[in-house]
């Protein structure tokens, strides 16, 4: 049985728009976006898609231009992220001065989306709050770029199963946020060679560089490092981490 043109015509379908044009969730609007991520798949308005996305702030979008559903983001339509007090506005006044753009690694590509971070009295540093939220921060003071955990276990287990290098993750997640222009995805507020400091972040994060060996269960000496993005340690302080690396991996 030949079902090609069937699933073709199926495919097709998924390109369309629906047959009304108001919104599938608040029913009063006309819709203008779609999620690829979201099951399933709603026909909504900006202020519907703002609002399921609020704890989903990583999924990728699209919008009708009229003719066809073109790539679009979740910044665009003014999503901020509000650390501390469940996901709400910080009460502390002039907290919106505390509002800035973080780049985020996740499995699904880089984002960038707004942060506000919480002043209240007792409220802990940026990078303690952000670490709080499953970010790893790139950076201690003034964090700019951040890592999902969920990101960090990927590549953990890409780099276990597959041998895969720090690089050749980076440049897959580089291909998943934009697979026509890679080389356009903004990755850092570093320099020019961004591409190689994140990738050797990411690989420090997983696999710390002073490990003598690569045995399971080794025991490193933590070292610090990469230029000045991440604060020195004194070199006469030392700590130690027990964490599982695959005997395969380069750290060179």
């Amino acid at each position: 049985m030949d079902l090609r043109g069937d699933y073709l015509a199926a495919a097709l379908e998924l390109e369309a728009p629906p047959a009304t044009v108001g919104c599938e969730s608040c029913k009063h609007s006309f819709f203008e976006y779609r999620c690829q991520d979201c099951f399933p798949c709603a026909f909504i308005c900006r202020s519907c898609c703002l609002k399921n996305h609020r704890n989903q702030p990583f999924h990728k979008i699209e919008k009708w231009n009229g003719k066809c559903f073109i790539p679009a983001d979740l910044l665009s339509l003014g999503l901020v992220l509000h650390l501390g007090h469940q996901g709400n506005i910080c009460p502390a006044p002039n907290s919106e001065k505390a509002r800035a753009a973080l780049r985020i690694i996740h499995p699904s590509g880089v984002h960038i989306r707004h942060v506000q971070y919480c002043e209240c009295k007792d409220a802990p540093n940026r990078a303690v709050q952000l670490f709080r939220h499953r970010l790893f921060p790139a950076t201690f003071e003034k964090p700019e770029t951040a890592f999902t955990f969920s990101v960090l276990d990927h590549f953990y287990i890409d780099a276990m199963e597959c041998k895969t290098s720090a690089s050749s993750f980076f440049t897959k997640l580089k291909r998943l946020t934009s697979n026509a222009f890679p080389q356009d995805v903004p990755v850092s507020l570093f320099s020019s060679n961004a591409n190689a400091k994140l990738s050797i972040l990411i690989l420090r994060i997983e696999a710390e560089t002073s490990c003598e060996s690569l045995d399971n269960g080794v025991t490193c000496r933590l070292e610090s490092g990469l230029d000045g993005d991440i604060p020195p340690m004194d070199p006469q302080a030392t700590e130690t981490l027990l964490f599982s690396a695959p005997p395969a991996l380069s750290l060179e």
